[in-house]
């Protein structure tokens, strides 16, 4: 991947939002952290501040840039805002309820398509240059985008809200793991 990244890198997806509370897929929607999701970020504040980390950047939709905010207070890291990580697409079906997704069939309702979506993530990071390690504050689909590209395996299941995971390459083969507290 990108040497913005090295050999490890940190990412957070957001805090919790509404949506997220109602299992509704947001996408590019842009909508605020919940009172919930502003909490998450500021308990894993004292995890962020540990890990020594020199630099951010950040998905540009607010509840990104809200969750980054609180993660990095007293850190001294500003974000830097990239487009390209932000949420996929969803198209006709942002603001749909998760559970009736399966009934429809994506490319006629305008969705990205997820191989657009991991080239558009790639694409973002690969030209910074950012002194590392650094975070990522994005959404869940920009996590499993980088999973994909580094060919990591990953169970089905929810990413976090606003909890770090360490991506660190050994031996040229990458893993993710979840900070634990």
């Amino acid at each position: 991947m990108s040497k913005v990244f090295g050999d490890r890198f940190y990412f957070a997806r957001h805090g919790e939002t509404e949506n997220n509370v109602q299992g509704i897929v947001t996408g590019v929607k842009d909508v605020p952290l919940n009172d919930t999701g502003r909490m998450q970020a500021s308990k894993a504040n004292p995890y962020i501040l540990a890990l020594d980390i020199k630099s951010c950047i950040c998905s540009p939709l607010i509840r990104a840039v809200g969750t980054a905010m609180l993660m990095l207070e007293g850190t001294g890291i500003k974000p830097v805002f990239v487009n390209g990580i932000g949420e996929r697409s969803w198209g006709k079906l942002e603001c749909t309820a998760k559970s009736e997704l399966d009934k429809f069939i994506f490319n006629k309702m305008g969705v990205e398509p997820w191989d657009e979506f991991v080239l558009r993530n790639i694409e973002a990071v690969n030209p910074l240059d950012m002194e590392t390690p650094v975070l990522v504050v994005a959404h869940s689909g920009t996590f499993r985008a980088f999973c994909e590209y580094l060919s990591i395996k990953i169970e089905k299941k929810p990413v976090i809200n606003a909890w770090p995971y360490c991506f660190l390459k050994t031996d040229q083969i990458w893993n993710v793991t979840e900070i634990c507290p």
